[in-house]
């Protein structure tokens, strides 16, 4: 029986176990949609999570040069042997801190995503077994982005449903409908949302043809 297990080592020792997790949050964060295996999927979901937080309450402050600071603060000397104020281009290694290429992204673009979102900024999908040590396959993505799988898999049943309405329209069968399907874009809270529907719509018309 296991008792006190809160991480799963996921066969690496804890220092290159860290440096995994860091690099595949930096990579969610960047492309906002990756591939990887399950337990990795979901402690890198995990990390996602507690480094998103901050990022919505008040962390601009970690945008800011720190000019302030003197320059002792930076260089060792007798009296200061550690690095009391590591440069902001040069984060610790033993810290969870992306680079800082994306601080502009963490505190912006996602801050304001999930703004009125308590929780939940990740979303994992099952996606089958790996040839050859069939190790269970995930899809780990931010919640309500452009590359979200359910929000990608939702405007395609819109921009398919649009096209057989429009089929039947053209036909005679039934009348113009309206645009009350536009009203799942509003739901969704999304403005590419219609975009997305329109495009796979135009795509099937053109194979039709």
């Amino acid at each position: 029986m296991k008792h006190g297990i809160s991480q799963r080592k996921l066969g690496r020792m804890p220092s290159h176990r860290l440096a995994l997790l860091r690099n595949l949050v930096t990579a969610l964060l960047h492309h906002e949609a990756i591939k990887t295996t399950l337990p990795k999927a979901k402690e890198a979901a995990k990390m996602a999570e507690k480094g998103t937080n901050p990022a919505k309450s008040k962390a601009q402050a970690y945008l800011m040069p720190p000019h302030h600071a003197p320059p002792s603060a930076y260089v060792p000397s007798p009296s200061n042997r550690t690095h009391t104020l590591p440069p902001l281009d040069y984060p610790k290694l033993d810290t969870s801190i992306p680079p800082t290429s994306l601080f502009p992204k963490l505190f912006n673009t996602l801050a304001k995503r999930y703004a009125d979102r308590p929780g939940g900024y990740t979303r994992i999908h099952r996606f089958g077994h790996r040839p050859g040590d069939n190790a269970p396959h995930a899809i780990l993505t931010l919640v309500d982005g452009p590359r979200d799988l359910k929000y990608e898999m939702m405007a395609r049943a819109v921009g398919k449903e649009s096209l057989r309405v429009h089929d039947d329209v053209s036909t005679g069968r039934i009348k113009e409908p309206g645009n009350d399907w536009e009203d799942l874009d509003e739901r969704t809270r999304s403005e590419k949302f219609k975009e997305k529907a329109q495009h796979f719509k135009d795509t099937l018309l053109c194979r039709k043809k």
